[in-house]
């Protein structure tokens, strides 16, 4: 399995993020809230 991150997404944009990794085949997509408000998005992709 590999993962994909992106930090500092806006909030905004966190439901875009998780459907576009989704779209690409990722088998999870978790997110975590930052101290800075932005968030954390992590895809795990089957190899």
């Amino acid at each position: 399995m590999s993962q994909q991150q992106l930090t500092g997404v806006p909030a905004d944009k966190v439901d875009k993020m998780v459907a576009m990794f989704k779209a690409e085949g990722a088998t999870d997509v978790q997110t975590q809230k930052d101290a800075d408000g932005t968030f954390t998005v992590t895809a795990t992709f089957p190899d």
